[in-house]
């Protein structure tokens, strides 16, 4: 399937409300509504945002946001972002943050604020590198124990990221990082758990495993052991003023000290 295949669609109907619900249901294996229609019409009619992906006249991805403040500004909160698995890593996902992009630009709304799993590989990479959010605060349990298919009752740790819709020219390109050069903070043992390390200087690097959701679901302790040292790692650089640098494809953190 080719993105450009894929037609986004902001959401107002009442029916394609629902039809959203049921798909973030799903995608995430809920027993209780993820997002239920009559709060998505809520927010929707009260000014926030939501979108499906369609090809032809089926729904294969959605996303839903509200609008709130971030240091003093408008800003819109995007709650969540699902593509149904057979048409995941084939641009869908890209392509309704884009549209949510021009979206909040048209609405006068400067930036986008959301938080992710920061174990999720294939998040953190889409959304540090492919779209360039910026990680600025790490949340310890933030929703609490949940019990869908996917945090698998563990503590839900998050990444909050904003992404300006209409971002300032940069000047100059920093230099691509070396990463395979960094020394390496937070590493994975032959059982595939983290070891972590103490390094010292600017740059380390902290490694994340392949899939945290199949590993959770195999060995929960094996999985809480990644939570608490990632935790420790990304959210101790945050919290002394640090920053993410970039998320790579295979798996890696780079973690710049203040």
């Amino acid at each position: 399937m080719e993105a450009t295949a894929v037609e986004i669609r902001e959401l107002r109907e009442l029916n394609d409300l629902q039809a959203a619900s049921r798909l973030f249901d799903e995608l995430w294996q809920r027993a209780t509504p993820a997002l239920a229609p009559e709060l998505l019409r809520a927010m929707t009619h009260a000014g926030g945002y939501a979108a499906g992906a369609y090809t032809g006249d089926r729904l294969i991805g959605a996303a839903a946001g509200f609008l709130g403040r971030h240091e003093g500004q408008a800003c819109l909160h995007s709650h969540i972002v699902g593509v149904v698995p057979e048409a995941q890593g084939q641009g869908v996902g890209l392509a309704l943050k884009q549209h949510q992009l021009r979206w909040a630009r048209a609405a006068g709304i400067p930036v986008i604020t959301w938080t992710f799993d920061p174990l999720v590989r294939r998040n953190a990479y889409f959304n540090l590198t492919r779209l360039g959010a910026r990680a600025i605060a790490y949340y310890p349990n933030f929703y609490g124990r949940m019990d869908d298919g996917f945090n698998a009752n563990e503590d839900t740790d998050r990444l909050l990221v904003t992404w300006p819709s209409d971002p300032e020219p940069t000047g100059s390109v920093p230099a691509p990082l070396d990463v395979d050069r960094i020394p390496i903070a937070v590493d994975e043992d032959e059982r595939g758990g983290p070891v972590a390390r103490v390094i010292e200087g600017p740059l380390v690097r902290c490694r994340i495993p392949a899939d945290i959701v199949a590993l959770r679901r195999r060995d929960p302790g094996l999985g809480h052991a990644w939570r608490l040292a990632v935790r420790q790692a990304l959210g101790a650089t945050l919290e002394r003023g640090g920053t993410i640098e970039t998320a790579t494809r295979d798996g890696w953190y780079v973690l710049r000290s203040q």
